[in-house]
């Protein structure tokens, strides 16, 4: 009956060392920090870069009406237009025929952004198409602000899974009066 148990608990612990892993590197959670426009307006808000897969997340950008731009809102539906590591674009989550009162925003970073998080400096510019083409394109910058990464919590299943396995063998093994 005990080599039974034994075995049995053996199975369950080698199953939960060989199922892969759930966790996935969710990336580094950046947030906008001190951007200020050359109208005065700012820029705040986050998103999520991974630089495992060179991927953005989780985006939630807002920058502030100025004197010609209205306050608008960049999230993870908007299309980024381009994107890496040293920059970041986005637009409208669909592109009109009629581009009038369009903006984009671009998120230039001094250095590459990594998956170990720190603060690095910023520069924003926003576009803002004034006629149906675009050829009336009002642009503003941003003087340096800075961008603060921190790294984004991901549980380990196959570790609990284990630790599980473990308080079982416990439970099963313990002394009986």
């Amino acid at each position: 009956m005990r080599a039974s148990r034994l075995l049995w608990i053996a199975s369950v612990a080698l199953a939960a060392l060989l199922l892969p892993s759930l966790a996935s590197a969710d990336g580094i959670t950046w947030t906008l920090n001190g951007v200020t426009f050359s109208d005065g307006a700012t820029a705040s808000g986050s998103f999520n870069y991974d630089a495992s897969s060179n991927s953005y997340s989780s985006i939630d950008v807002t920058t502030g009406a100025g004197t010609v731009f209205p306050s608008t809102l960049y999230t993870t539906t908007s299309v980024e237009f381009f994107s890496n590591n040293f920059l970041l674009g986005l637009g409208p989550t669909s592109v009109p025929s009629d581009l009038t009162g369009v903006t984009l925003l671009g998120l230039y970073f001094t250095n590459a952004l990594t998956n170990t998080g720190g603060t690095d400096p910023v520069y924003l510019v926003e576009f803002y198409c004034g006629n149906s083409n675009c050829s009336d394109l009002n642009t503003r910058y941003s003087l340096p602000g800075s961008v603060t990464g921190t790294p984004v919590s991901t549980p380990e299943p196959g570790s609990l899974l284990f630790l599980a396995s473990g308080l079982l063998a416990c439970f099963l093994f313990r002394p009986r009066a």
